[in-house]
């Protein structure tokens, strides 16, 4: 049990360590670690069980953080400068053709 908590700990310790390291890095979504109960003999949890004696717990799932609203307006806003790149172009060209500087 002892065992399993300090493993799962330094997992959520790592993580944690990667979401400071990688703070200001461009892309980047934040993480977090979920740790379940494993099961008593029996297949009983400790949370079901007032006072029983529990077999660790186990890293779960590996989350990212995202905020769908922002990326939804991040794809926006890059297509729109792909649209203004492109009438830009269209623009110039129509310029050099019509003899404007």
């Amino acid at each position: 049990m002892g065992l399993s908590g300090l493993l799962a700990s330094k997992a959520a310790l790592e993580v944690t360590s990667d979401n400071i390291v990688n703070a200001n890095t461009d892309g980047y979504s934040r993480r977090d670690i979920a740790l379940t109960e494993n099961a008593a003999p029996g297949g009983v949890t400790m949370n079901a069980v007032q006072g029983r004696i529990g077999s660790g717990v186990t890293v779960g799932a590996l989350r990212r953080a995202q905020d769908s609203f922002l990326a939804g307006t991040l794809r926006n806003a890059q297509a729109r400068v792909a649209e203004l790149d492109t009438l830009g172009a269209t623009l110039a060209r129509i310029s050099d053709n019509l003899g404007g500087e």
